[in-house]
């Protein structure tokens, strides 16, 4: 396939392949595209060139990471053909409270393109200009993993702290005025908020989930810390035995030592018996071989009459199921030929009642006119009926759509005097900011941010979008929660002057 990169990878935690984890691409800011890892580990993206991708790995409890792929101002003439970058390795970590992270808000690698060898690389200056950060965070890492048991803690609270920050990001839309919708009825934007937040919810479910986990896998690592002492208390005491039967091993040789003189006539007797039990050994080991030879030349006969033994057995077992066919096939044939008389028999017996029932049918259709005629009286009075039932229900929607409207409007009302009321960043915009309209896209822990700043003289305003890794997108006017309808309003015709 022409104009597009194809990339694939694994991602694992250590050394084990790690799945449910979710890749995440953002082209500008906006996810385009998500998949969840499998069993495999595995995941593989086609990307269009002319554009530049975050290619984000998250997981709940874990450390997201991010790699970013320019694959924009490529040579036109290089762009008409495909490209692929594969085998990329990914390692995750769960979170670790305390632990400074901070360098995974940038991406741990480039992928860009190179005009003299016509395919895409790593960006290896790049690697060089992070590689003191990513050592020094492998090493902190390192140092936290040593204590098992302060390591699980440490993960959980790190996980309570993720869960606490959704919470906090989903209270502020609950802030949010929401307009009233002209049917009455509940908005877009409301059913977008009630889909996000039960998707929260499902989320803050699983991580408790794995926190319970946790907490048996703490309670496993202590069982095991205390086997471990256990063993180590009966190790100790075997090396102590061993000291003690070293001690009486040399008092024994001290006393051969003594006896040595005594013993060397006794030594040659004893040779000499010695050799004469070692042919009278040789002689039965000789002995027993032979017998091991006919026990094994019996196995291989009693093998062989076996297999004859089975071969029989399974000519008997076809020859059964053949005859068992054939009394299925009589079955069957006898079945039909009952079935065949018993339609015989029906159709006659059909042919008498037919003058019958034609009779019966001329007395019921007679019948059926009558009912006809009093069922449509009474549909007649029916509707008047649901006439005037529809008539009340419609009142009273009037009545509770009319009440709706006074209290959303009291909503709006208490949303402009906390927006009156919050703290103007004017000021502090104006002075930490060129002219004009910037655009920044970056990521800070497991959020990707998209921050416009718009500075106008002395009026300096601020609009952020956070897409979280775990699925929600939040929307900020110079730090107060605004609806995504609000953010698309006053963004979508910006014209950025700095980047």
């Amino acid at each position: 396939q022409r104009d597009v990169l194809r990339i694939d990878g694994k991602i694992r935690e250590g050394k084990e392949k790690l799945q449910n984890v979710k890749v995440s691409l953002l082209s500008d800011g906006e996810e385009i595209a998500q998949i969840n890892t499998e069993k495999s580990g595995r995941f593989k993206y086609i990307l269009p060139l002319q554009k530049d991708y975050f290619v984000v790995f998250s997981k709940p409890g874990y450390r997201s990471k991010y790699i970013l792929v320019q694959a924009t101002n490529i040579p036109e003439g290089d762009a008409a053909f495909g490209y692929e970058f594969g085998g990329l390795d990914v390692s995750l970590f769960k979170k670790v409270k305390g632990l400074n992270d901070k360098a995974l808000d940038q991406p741990i690698a480039k992928i860009v393109y190179d005009t003299n060898q016509y395919k895409f690389i790593f960006d290896a200056t790049y690697f060089e200009q992070i590689q003191e950060e990513m050592d020094s965070l492998k090493d902190a890492l390192a140092e936290k993993q040593e204590d098992t048991e302060e390591l699980l803690a440490l993960e959980t609270a790190a996980a309570q702290e993720e869960q606490d920050e959704i919470a906090a990001l989903e209270a502020s839309k609950e802030n949010i005025g929401q307009n009233v919708s002209d049917d009455l009825g509940p908005s877009a934007e409301e059913l977008q908020k009630q889909k996000e937040l039960a998707e929260a919810e499902r989320k803050i479910e699983e991580e408790k989930k794995r926190l319970e986990a946790l907490e048996a896998e703490r309670k496993k690592q202590e069982q095991e810390k205390a086997r471990k002492a256990k063993e180590e208390e009966q190790r100790l005491a075997e090396e102590a035995e061993k000291r003690r039967l070293e001690a009486l091993e040399q008092k024994r040789k001290e006393a051969e030592a003594k006896q040595k003189a005594l013993e060397a006539e006794a030594k040659r007797k004893a040779e000499e018996e010695a050799e004469k039990q070692r042919l009278k050994e040789l002689e039965e080991k000789r002995k027993e071989e032979e017998a091991e030879i006919e026990r094994l030349k019996e196995i291989e006969r009693m093998q062989k009459a076996a297999e004859a033994e089975k071969k029989r057995l399974e000519e008997l077992e076809r020859k059964k199921k053949e005859e068992e066919a054939e009394i299925q096939r009589l079955k069957e044939l006898e079945e039909k030929r009952k079935e065949e008389e018993a339609a015989r028999l029906a159709a006659e017996e059909a042919a008498k009642k037919k003058a019958a029932e034609q009779a019966e049918k001329e007395r019921l259709e007679k019948l059926q006119e009558e009912k006809l005629a009093e069922e449509k009286r009474q549909a007649e009075l029916a509707a008047k009926q649901k006439e005037e039932e529809e008539y009340r229900k419609k009142k009273e929607a009037f009545e509770k759509a009319k009440a709706k409207l006074e209290a959303e409007k009291k909503k709006l009302a208490a949303q402009k005097t906390q927006n009156a009321a919050a703290p103007d960043k004017s000021k502090e915009i104006v002075a930490a900011n060129p002219p004009g309209i910037t655009k920044k896209v970056f990521r800070q822990g497991n959020k990707t941010i998209t921050k416009y700043t718009i500075v106008n003289g002395e009026v300096g305003t601020e609009y952020r979008r956070v897409v979280a890794d775990w699925g929600g997108k939040y929307f900020f006017k110079n730090d107060i929660s605004i609806t995504e309808r609000e953010w698309t309003q006053e963004t979508s015709s910006l014209k950025v002057t700095n980047e």
